[in-house]
């Protein structure tokens, strides 16, 4: 699997470092190859993986190759992190770690150390609340919606502030589409679709990596002897939280969102042999591919898990509640196009939208607060939705949407 994440990394890299004659930067597949070397040794050494490593550098120092080429670009190579682009405007790093960190060295210590006395092994373990020996395996990470709750535990994400990096590369991945008819010298149109592809995967995972501090809530592992200042758990601070709403509100729900020109479009085809396109449509599925990421996210921000987790870190430090949540995500779906037309995109997310809040109430979760909040954001939609459009297919939607929600909150099943 770490192969496979780095291929795609790698592709990645490829198209951004790609220079006007079509070459790409040698270093990419090397440091790629040292990279997965160290990472499946690692694993023969009885390594875990570890999904908090890439929380070390910060968005600046994680470019300067004369700091990552000593402590590595993440403080374990067992982490699958993002492949380390520079954003625009900012001179090229290290793509990949080609050092062990400070993690692995310190549990290979402990590993491997011999004849430690119990004094010995005792002071080792005691350094596991350090910054740099962060840790979270399997069990902790985000990857999958509802899954997890610490947001630093997640794979393909970089450095101590993943919002700003996730946001650069969203701009970074923007900049790639706009020159990619001109930039990518191809022998076939199908070259085009694959770079299509690992862009639009890559503005999925920054935006899941985002969706991943609303609701979030820091682990520390220690133990009560250790005396270390970290408690067990600690909720995301609110402005981070909010911060993360916006990238979200940007990058994902606005009308200017996944800006692909038409010209990308007309020539991201793939290569055709006699009746191999069976069960699959040959022309470009734009609607469909825009509303997977968002779906995506939605599908983790509302989540009964991430839901009842608002609500319960409330208790002990939390302070953006549910319904602040809800309204914040449903102004940033509906109120920027709420007096013009609503493009087909948003037609989409609007409508997929309400019936995620109108599932929201009908599965009944626990927490009353989710209810209250999916009932007050439906109730502002539907005053949006009365709304009468000059642009046709606008008052179609909106009627629609009047009648999705009248249908389940007044008339029932």
């Amino acid at each position: 699997y770490a192969g496979s994440q780095m291929q795609e990394g790698n592709i990645l890299a490829g198209l951004v470092s790609m220079d006007p004659t079509g070459n790409t930067d040698p270093k990419i597949v090397k440091q790629s190859i040292i990279r997965l070397t160290l990472h499946e040794v690692g694993h023969t050494l009885g390594l875990n993986h570890n999904f908090k490593a890439s929380y070390l550098h910060d968005p600046i120092s994680i470019h300067d190759s004369e700091i990552t080429q000593k402590m590595g670009v993440t403080a374990s190579v067992m982490e699958y992190p993002a492949v380390n682009l520079a954003p625009l405007g900012i001179k090229q790093g290290d793509y990949y770690d080609v050092v062990t960190g400070a993690y692995d060295n310190w549990a290979i210590e402990f590993g491997y150390r011999s004849n430690l006395t119990t004094e010995e092994r005792e002071k080792i373990l005691f350094r596991s609340d350090e910054p740099e020996l962060i840790f979270g395996n399997d069990a902790d990470d985000m990857r999958s919606p509802g899954k997890g709750i610490d947001p630093r535990a997640m794979t393909n994400d970089l450095t101590n502030d993943p919002i700003t990096y996730a946001e650069q590369r969203i701009e970074l991945v923007n900049q790639t589409f706009e020159d990619l008819p001109t930039k990518l010298k191809a022998k076939s149109w199908e070259e085009f679709e694959n770079a299509y592809k690992t862009l639009f995967r890559e503005s999925g995972r920054s935006l899941q990596t985002a969706s991943r501090y609303i609701g979030g809530v820091y682990v520390n592992r220690s133990t009560p002897n250790q005396n270390s200042e970290l408690v067990p758990f600690e909720p995301v601070p609110d402005e981070i939280q909010r911060r993360a709403m916006r990238v979200l509100s940007d990058h994902a729900f606005s009308p200017s969102a996944f800006p692909v020109s038409q010209e990308v479009l007309t020539i991201i085809q793939k290569e055709r042999r006699g009746f191999d396109f069976g069960g699959e449509h040959e022309d470009p599925q734009i609607h469909r591919d825009i509303l997977k990421i968002q779906s995506s996210v939605l599908a983790h921000l509302l989540n009964g898990w991430t839901l009842d987790r608002i609500a319960d870190s409330s208790f002990y430090g939390n302070t953006y509640s549910t319904l602040e949540m809800v309204t914040d995500l449903t102004n940033a779906i509906f109120l920027e196009d709420i007096n013009s037309s609503v493009s087909t995109v948003r037609q989409n997310l609007q409508t997929l939208y309400v019936r995620r809040l109108l599932k929201l109430i009908d599965d009944k979760p626990p927490y009353q607060m989710t209810t209250a909040a999916a009932y007050s954001s439906l109730k502002n939609i539907e005053k949006i939705a009365k709304k009468r459009s000059q642009d046709p297919e606008t008052q179609a939607h909106r009627e629609f949407l009047l009648w999705l929600i009248t249908f389940a909150l007044d008339q029932g099943k």
